[in-house]
């Protein structure tokens, strides 16, 4: 777009060196005469055929630089569109980081949740082991003490007894 435009602005500045430059030199011509006779004079000077060539190659390079201008223009607006995918795929990038971090601290609050849970549990487990141990033992020196008839009584007022070992205790019999 901008190389013929430069190009049709080029050739028409270069116009104006021989259009200017033959009325300048037959207006200085020393010879005098009519002024058509003097630009005929002025338009076979050699050095005006010189100056004739003047819009060709100035549109030539205007035309250059214009299509110089027209790349120059693309690839800013693919540089600028090329910035604006990068930024959003940064953008995009950055926020699916932070919702990682999140879910990250949100599993790390589970598992810790779900440490002090197992710990609890194991420490439950633990003390329900050790009452069944006790009770295992206790029951066995119950039917060991029943089974060698031992039992020791308590007072007369037949209160309680206790069984040969245990903490519990049972309610006494009266004979």
């Amino acid at each position: 777009m901008n190389a013929r435009r430069y190009g049709l602005y080029g050739a028409l500045f270069g116009l104006l060196f021989p259009v200017l430059g033959m009325f300048l030199q037959s207006a200085l011509d020393p010879a005098g005469g009519a002024l058509g006779s003097r630009l005929a004079r002025a338009h076979g000077m050699a050095l005006m055929w010189i100056t004739w060539t003047a819009p060709i190659f100035l549109g030539a390079v205007s035309a250059l630089w214009g299509r110089q201008r027209d790349q120059t223009i693309t690839l800013a607006a693919d540089l600028f569109s090329s910035a604006q995918n990068l930024l959003s795929s940064v953008s995009s990038f950055s926020s699916l980081n932070t919702e990682t971090a999140a879910s990250v601290r949100e599993t790390t609050a589970a598992m810790n949740q779900l440490g002090q849970t197992a710990t609890q549990a194991a420490l439950t487990a633990e003390t329900v082991v050790g009452i069944a141990d006790s009770a295992k033992k206790c029951s066995e020196e119950g039917l060991h003490a029943a089974g060698s008839g031992r039992r020791s009584r308590s007072s007369p007022s037949g209160s309680r007894r206790s069984t040969i070992g245990c903490a519990t205790s049972s309610p006494s019999r009266r004979s």
